[in-house]
């Protein structure tokens, strides 16, 4: 439909003007086989839900199918009974096949999923690049962002490996009469994105435990403001070690933030809070 268009569009406008002012490096091409995500402004029209026979289906460009709901879920069971605003559907690959999936954005207020502190009491978070220190009322803790870092990085790194020496012209064999890459690379394609997915998933479930954690000590959070982009560049000065007299690294914390994501970490923190009527201060 026209308003998913739209949507595209705007996002598509949106990159272009982050990267002419210098906010992005580089602009990212969708492949046929890439992830995918558009959605609508409203629950009509080329892309909608609809109840049918006591089943849920998604329609889109008037082809639809049902969507399977977990009956035990409470908290999607409570955000049915809200009107839909719009709706999206994205594809993405999970265990070697292309799964697609239904966000619906409802009126009204998130259903609490967890209990939440006293609206007075102040928390105090201080976010690095691995680790994020929380003080409540009578409580001090230190947490880790991402325990399980590193985790993948040995299987990672050999499958990486493995698919930059079957891009090089130099080995012939891994390509067919028609010049394409053998069907080879595509399985280490996905077991990589198998790999990475699982990376991801495992980091948000667990700061989503600590996300918990922290609401229940209070709803007024007051974060220092830290600039992730400037810790990930290198030092552009060289600086010499007074007591080795050798010159210091220049890296700096780009891995680190690579495993616990603490932009991301905020931002949904932050969602969090708009949902009850409050923020991040």
């Amino acid at each position: 439909g026209s308003w998913v268009c739209q949507k595209l569009a705007t996002r598509a406008f949106n990159a272009v003007e982050r990267y002419k002012t210098g906010k992005a490096k580089k602009l990212k091409e969708k492949t046929k086989n890439s992830n995918f995500y558009a959605e609508n402004k409203g629950n009509t029209g080329g892309m909608y839900l609809t109840w049918m026979n006591g089943r849920l289906y998604a329609f889109w460009n008037g082809k639809g199918a049902e969507v399977e709901i977990d009956k035990n879920d409470e908290f999607f069971q409570k955000s049915l009974l809200d009107r839909v605003k719009y709706v999206g559907i994205g594809r993405e690959w999970i265990r070697g096949r292309k799964r697609y999936y239904v966000i619906i954005t409802h009126e009204g207020v998130t259903p609490n999923a967890c209990s939440y502190g006293g609206p007075l009491n102040r928390v105090g978070i201080d976010i690095g690049p691995s680790t994020i220190a929380v003080v409540a009322p009578g409580l001090v803790r230190i947490y880790s962002l991402n325990p399980e870092k590193g985790k993948y990085d040995d299987e990672i790194a050999r499958l990486q490996q493995e698919m930059d020496s079957e891009r090089r012209r130099m080995n012939p064999d891994n390509y067919d009469d028609k010049g394409c890459i053998k069907p080879k690379k595509e399985r280490m394609l996905k077991k990589l994105r198998k790999l990475t997915r699982n990376q991801r998933i495992e980091r948000d479930e667990y700061q989503n435990k600590i996300m918990n954690e922290i609401l229940s000590y209070g709803t007024i959070i007051i974060v220092e403001k830290m600039n992730f982009r400037a810790l990930q560049r290198r030092a552009k000065k060289t600086t010499i070690n007074e007591k080795t007299g050798l010159p210091n690294s220049k890296g700096r914390y780009g891995k680190s933030i690579g495993y616990g994501a603490p932009a991301a970490f905020l931002k949904r923190l932050d969602l969090k809070l708009k949902a009850i009527g409050s923020q991040l201060y």
